[in-house]
């Protein structure tokens, strides 16, 4: 099944792996960038934080590395980041919106929006739980 948009805080607390990511361009131009050439994890907090971290072998808008910490609230069926730290392009004081969809068959969680010119859609698979000693 796949969820409608109606994602909560409990569907999304953990850690993500990029699987890839989709750049839309404003000319209409797209291209598919996977693992090597970019990854990235995701992770959001029981108490409605989030980070997130991406390396590429390329540049990502002028650079090599982007990342960002926000606080996560929903509105009007999209996840909200309101950035709290980051590089450019999400820069502390923006406010991300994403489009997001947990396909619960698979697990997969896809979340996309406007980044800086281009539209992006991350497809994301959760990490293992991490057992601590």
């Amino acid at each position: 099944m796949v969820d409608d948009g109606g994602l909560s805080l409990d569907d999304l607390v953990g850690a993500w792996e990029m699987e890839w990511v989709e750049t839309t361009t404003e000319d209409g131009a797209t291209t598919l960038t996977r693992p090597p050439e970019i990854s990235g994890i995701i992770t959001y907090t029981p108490d409605g934080h989030m980070c997130a971290f991406f390396l590429s072998d390329r540049s990502i808008d002028g650079f090599n590395f982007a990342a960002y910490a926000a606080t996560v609230s929903f509105e009007e069926g999209r996840v909200v980041h309101r950035v709290l730290l980051g590089t450019p392009p999400t820069d502390a004081g923006t406010t991300q919106l994403r489009d997001g969809v947990l396909d619960r068959s698979t697990g997969a969680l896809t979340l996309s929006g406007q980044v800086g010119t281009a539209r992006k859609t991350l497809r994301w698979h959760r990490l293992p739980a991490h057992a601590s000693s």
